[in-house]
């Protein structure tokens, strides 16, 4: 999504992959991969053809690990 309002999220995300994969550690990732599924419903809600079911439904199987 290139939405000036996800932007800020977006780049939180890109730094937390990168951190990932030096330390392993996933909290962050886990931490803003939430926020970013709240919001892709949300957005997927006004939108529903532009956010594919099966992105959302990755992001909640993942984080109930």
């Amino acid at each position: 999504m290139k939405i000036e309002k996800y932007t800020d999220l977006q780049s939180k995300l890109d730094y937390c992959i990168g951190s990932y994969d030096y330390d392993k550690n996933p909290e962050g990732l886990i931490e803003f991969g939430m926020i970013a599924k709240e919001e892709l419903k949300a957005f997927k809600l006004k939108n529903p053809r532009k956010v594919n079911k099966k992105v959302i439904a990755d992001l909640e199987k993942y984080s109930k690990n």
